[in-house]
C-alpha cells in the first residue's frame, strides 16, 4: 500500500468497474459455450475428420481458459472447467442423433486435449493477472 508524505496509508480505490468485467467474462464464457453447443450440433457433415478435431481442440482450449479468467475462486474455476468437459461428453452423445454427424471417440478425446490446454495456457495468464491487480491495488 502507498503512503503519503507523512507516512499515513493511502486508500485507493477499488479497480472501477470490476463487477462489470467480471461479468462480462462470464457472459463470454456462457455465450462461448452455446456457440459450441449449436455449432457441434449442426445437421451437417464436418470438412475433414482432421479439420473437426483441430477446431474441437481449439474451442475446448478457449472454454477452459474463459472458465479460468471468468470464475475468480478456484473451486468455481474447477467446476466450470468440469461443465466444459460433461458438455463435450453430452454434444459427442447427442452428434449421433443429428443426421449428418456421428459420435467419435476422437473428438471426445480432441475435446479433454483441448480442456487441459486451455488450462495450462490459461492459468499462468490468469496468475499474473491476479497478481499485477494485487501490486497495483
Amino acid at each position: 500500500m502507498k503512503a503519503n508524505w507523512q507516512g499515513a496509508p493511502i486508500a485507493r480505490p477499488p479497480l472501477v468497474g470490476a463487477h462489470r468485467l467480471r461479468r462480462l467474462h462470464v457472459l463470454i464464457w456462457a455465450v462461448g459455450v452455446a456457440g459450441v453447443v449449436v455449432l457441434s450440433l449442426i445437421p451437417k457433415a464436418a470438412p475433414s475428420p482432421r479439420v473437426d478435431e483441430y477446431a474441437h481442440l481449439a474451442a475446448f482450449a478457449v472454454l477452459a481458459a474463459l472458465s479460468l479468467l471468468a470464475f475468480r475462486r478456484p473451486r468455481s474455476a474447477a467446476l466450470s472447467i468440469c461443465c466444459v468437459v460433461v458438455v463435450g461428453l453430452i454434444i459427442e452423445a447427442a452428434q449421433s442423433l443429428v443426421p449428418g454427424r456421428s459420435a467419435s471417440l476422437e473428438d471426445v478425446a480432441a475435446n479433454l486435449a483441448g480442456v487441459a490446454m486451455g488450462v495450462i495456457v490459461g492459468l499462468p495468464i490468469v496468475l499474473f493477472i491476479r497478481r499485477r491487480r494485487r501490486v497495483h491495488q
